[in-house]
């Protein structure tokens, strides 16, 4: 009868899993050196620790959800082209009709690039009365003429119309709104703020500072209007 016997000889490090020569008598070895039995050590406690916690609800088992805020920085373009595409979405926003009480802001800076590239803008662009194209050495505006007598009685309709969209309590308008409330024309209802505002019947302000000259407001310019009760056409 013939007995048959197996010892092992090597086994993996039950940590780093390299060879471990076991001995012929005694306890085997589980790992290779003592560094590797702390680790594996130290592994099986802070698993233990960590079961501690999720069982007394200390440690969450679904992870909370993350948040991302996210801040896009607007740049400025660099290149033709990238100035090309900006003043073409201006264009488009413009023609949405955005920036209604701001245009004269765009104009300014518009006639500035336009002058750089040696094409002054046309004098119909004008800013707080001067073109825009005008110099420092350019010879002054010419006055303003008064309006011919026979639009008398259209100017005394135009101010009628105009110190009854005020009303006692002043409105907020433009020079486009008054136009749409009144059904008179922007230049006579310039003419009409002139007439009203020489005759001290009417006070124009615009961010809070009087409006001296009413040919200066573009006609989609945001100002406040106040006309003293009364009849405004018969005063004037």
């Amino acid at each position: 009868m013939t007995g048959v016997t197996e010892r092992e000889i090597e086994t993996p490090c039950g940590w780093c899993g390299n060879a471990i020569v076991q001995p012929a008598r005694g306890r085997k070895k589980r790992y290779c050196e003592r560094s590797c039995r702390q680790r594996a050590y130290e592994l099986r406690t802070a698993e233990r620790r960590h079961q501690g916690d999720v069982d007394a609800g200390r440690i969450r088992t679904v992870p909370a959800q993350r948040v991302v805020e996210r801040t896009v920085q607007p740049r400025r373009p660099v290149t033709v082209a990238q100035w090309e595409t900006a003043l073409a979405d201006l264009a488009e926003q413009l023609h949405a009709g955005r920036y209604p009480w701001e245009r004269h802001r765009l104009r300014v800076a518009l006639a500035a690039v336009l002058d750089a590239l040696g094409h002054p803008p046309p004098d119909s662009w004008i800013v707080h009365g001067t073109p825009l194209t005008a110099r420092p050495d350019a010879a002054p505006e010419p006055p303003r003429p008064a309006p011919p007598a026979v639009l008398d009685d259209a100017l005394a309709a135009a101010v009628s119309a105009v110190a009854a969209c005020a009303g006692p309590d002043g409105i907020d308008t433009t020079l486009t709104r008054l136009q749409a409330l009144t059904g008179q024309p922007v230049p006579l209802l310039r003419d009409a703020l002139h007439a009203l505002a020489d005759a001290d019947l009417a006070v124009l302000r615009r961010h809070a500072e009087p409006v001296d000259d009413v040919d200066a407001l573009s006609e989609h310019a945001r100002f406040q209007l106040h006309v003293q009760r009364g009849d405004a056409a018969a005063a004037v």
